[in-house]
C-alpha cells in the first residue's frame, strides 16, 4: 500500500539533512522548507525514525495512510503530538 507523507521543517540544517536522505520519491519545497515523500509503509517508519534520531529542531509531519490522515509533531526528536483522523470518503 502507497503513501504520501509530507515534512515540515523549523530548522534549515534538519531540511538540507533530510533531503540528502533515501527517502523514496520526493518532491522538495525549498522556500517552505518542506519535502512530499511517496513510498511504501517502510517510507513511514524510515521517516519517523529520522525525526526521532536526527532531527535537532520541530519538525512535522502529515501523512496519509490506509484511510487515515495522521499529524506528528516532533520537537529536538521527542514526539509531542500525533493525530489521526479518518480520510474523508
Amino acid at each position: 500500500m502507497w503513501c504520501f507523507i509530507q515534512v515540515v521543517f523549523l530548522l534549515l540544517e534538519d531540511f538540507e539533512t533530510f533531503i540528502v536522505g533515501d527517502f523514496g520519491d520526493m518532491d522538495v519545497d525549498k522556500s517552505n522548507l518542506s519535502v512530499m515523500c511517496t513510498g511504501n509503509h517502510r517510507l513511514l517508519t524510515d521517516v519517523h525514525s529520522w525525526c526521532e534520531c536526527v532531527s535537532e529542531g520541530d519538525v512535522t509531519t502529515l501523512e496519509n495512510f490506509d484511510g487515515y490522515d495522521t499529524t506528528t509533531v516532533y520537537k529536538e526528536g521527542e514526539m509531542i503530538s500525533q493525530e489521526s483522523v479518518e480520510e474523508d470518503a
